[in-house]
C-alpha cells in the first residue's frame, strides 16, 4: 500500500493572490487523496486562510506583520509546522525562511515554488542581472531539495542568470479545479442586467492594481476601440484611484467599470464574454487558467508563461506588452469575430486547460514530486 504524506505549505500570506489560490486548490486536492496538509501563513491570514479552514484544512499564521522579522520567530514556526514529510514553501519571503531555518525546522524535505519570473519590480526593471533578494536565493538554494518555478519562462531566467540550479531544479505549473469554472448559460442573465450591459461585448480583467498589472495599457486599448464593448475590472490595490482618475480623463466611464473585490469570480467569468490580460510580467497566471476553463476566449500580453498556456490563434490571442495599439487590435478581432469561431476557440482553451492544467493533474505531478524526496 503506497504510504500517505505529511505535507506543511509555508506561505508567505494566503490572502487573494493567485499563488494563494494555488496554495488553496492543491492542498484540497491531495487531503482529498488522504494525505495530511496543513497550511502555515507568515503574515495573518485573510480569505484564501479563511476559505482553507472551511474547507477542513489546518491552517496557520504566524501573525508577522514585519516579513524581516520571521526568522526569530523559530520556535513559533517548529510549532507550526510540526514534523511533516515535506515543507513547501512558497513565494520569496517564506522561500527564505524556510531555507535559513531549515537546519533547525523538524521536517524530511524542504521544496521551494517561485511564482513569478519577476518576484519584485526591480527585478523586471533590471532582468539582467540578480537583484538582492535573487543573491539570496542563490546564497541558500543548497538548503533546498529542490526548487520549482512555475513556468518554463521563469526556469530559463533563474537558472541563465545562476540563481538555482538546473540540477536541483523543475517546471510544476499551476493547475485549476476546472469543475468551478464552466461555461455560462445562455438564460443567465443576472449578472449583466445588474450592471446594465445588453448587447455589449463584456470583456473581464482580475488582478491587482500595481505595476505589473499594467491597467493603463488596458485603459489606452479601449480608449481606441470603436466596436460595442464593456469592461469589467475586479480587483484592490495603491494604484485603483490613479487608474479611475485615467479612465474619467479619457471619458471611459461609460465603457470601463470598477467592480473591487467579489465574492465569487467565476460568476463574473460566466457572465462575461471574453478575457484581457494587459500585464507586463506574469509567471503562469491562475486566472488565465480559470478564463479559460469558464469557455472565454482571452487576449494576453505575451509575458513569463503566458505563451505556454495561451496557444496563439487558437485558444487566444497574444500581443507584446505596452503595446495597447496591438492590445486593441485583438480586442477587436475577438469581439467582432463570427459567433461559431469565437465558439471553437473557447472550447479549445477550455479542452487544453482540463486535459494539461486541471488540478488533478498537477497534483499527480506534485505527489511524483514529493515522493521521489521521500523515498
Amino acid at each position: 500500500m503506497t504510504r500517505q504524506l505529511t505535507i506543511t505549505h509555508l506561505s508567505t500570506s494566503m490572502g487573494l493572490g493567485g499563488a494563494d489560490k494555488q496554495i488553496l486548490s492543491l492542498s484540497k486536492e491531495l487531503r482529498d487523496r488522504g494525505h495530511a496538509v496543513g497550511i502555515v501563513s507568515i503574515v495573518p491570514g485573510g480569505p484564501m486562510a479563511d476559505d482553507a479552514r472551511d474547507a477542513g484544512i489546518p491552517t496557520t499564521s504566524l501573525g508577522i506583520e514585519r516579513k524581516v522579522t520571521a526568522p526569530f520567530r523559530v520556535h513559533r514556526l517548529r510549532e507550526a509546522i510540526g514534523g511533516p514529510d515535506v515543507l513547501h514553501s512558497h513565494m520569496f519571503h517564506a522561500n527564505l525562511l524556510g531555507r535559513v531555518l531549515r537546519p533547525v525546522l523538524p521536517t524530511g524535505s524542504l521544496v521551494s515554488t517561485i511564482h513569478n519570473v519577476y518576484e519584485s519590480s526591480d527585478a523586471y526593471h533590471r532582468p539582467e542581472a540578480p537583484t538582492s533578494r535573487e543573491r539570496l536565493y542563490r546564497l541558500t538554494s543548497r538548503q533546498s531539495d529542490l526548487t520549482t518555478c512555475v513556468c518554463r519562462a521563469a526556469y530559463d531566467r533563474y537558472t541563465d542568470l545562476g540563481i538555482v540550479s538546473p540540477e536541483r531544479t523543475e517546471v510544476v505549473y499551476n493547475g485549476v479545479d476546472a469543475d468551478e469554472f464552466f461555461p455560462p448559460s445562455d438564460g443567465d442573465r443576472t449578472l449583466r442586467d445588474r450592471h446594465g450591459v445588453d448587447d455589449e461585448f463584456v470583456w473581464l480583467a482580475v488582478g491587482r492594481f500595481f505595476e505589473q498589472k499594467d491597467y493603463p495599457n488596458l485603459v489606452e486599448a479601449v480608449d481606441r476601440l470603436d466596436s460595442n464593448v464593456a469592461v469589467w475590472v475586479v480587483g484592490h490595490g495603491e494604484r485603483r484611484e490613479r487608474i479611475r482618475e485615467l479612465v474619467r480623463r479619457r471619458g471611459l466611464g461609460d465603457r470601463i467599470e470598477f467592480l473591487g473585490v467579489v465574492d465569487d469570480v467565476s460568476e463574473y467569468m460566466r457572465a462575461a464574454d471574453g478575457y484581457v490580460l494587459p500585464s507586463r510580467w506574469e509567471g503562469f497566471p491562475i486566472v488565465l487558467l480559470e478564463a479559460q476553463a469558464s469557455g472565454l476566449p482571452v487576449v494576453a500580453t505575451a509575458v513569463g508563461g503566458v505563451p505556454e498556456l495561451v496557444s496563439d490563434g487558437e485558444t487566444g490571442f497574444l500581443v507584446p506588452s505596452d503595446d495597447p495599439g496591438a492590445l486593441a487590435d485583438r480586442l477587436d478581432a475577438v469581439s467582432t469575430m463570427n459567433p461559431e469561431e469565437r465558439a471553437a476557440m473557447s472550447a479549445a482553451g477550455r479542452e487544453r486547460v482540463t486535459r494539461e492544467f486541471s488540478i488533478e493533474a498537477i497534483a499527480d505531478r506534485w505527489e511524483a514530486v514529493y515522493r521521489s524526496l521521500v523515498e
